[in-house]
């Protein structure tokens, strides 16, 4: 059933900060970005302990 979100005075087309299609997407591109660095530091440290105790030899 679609609803008629203007008749309660909320327009999420000109106010781009009441949109929830544009806060879900703001929210999953933060969460992606902060997963993947998560990712590269995970990935870093593995590096170190692999080729920094062969470099030690």
């Amino acid at each position: 059933m679609d609803r008629d979100f203007d008749q309660y005075g909320m327009n999420f087309e000109s106010d781009p900060v009441l949109n929830p299609m544009l806060q879900y997407e703001q929210g999953y591109m933060y969460y992606r970005y902060l997963t993947q660095q998560l990712d590269y530091k995970i990935k870093f440290k593995e590096y170190e302990k692999l080729y920094g105790r062969q470099e030690n030899r």
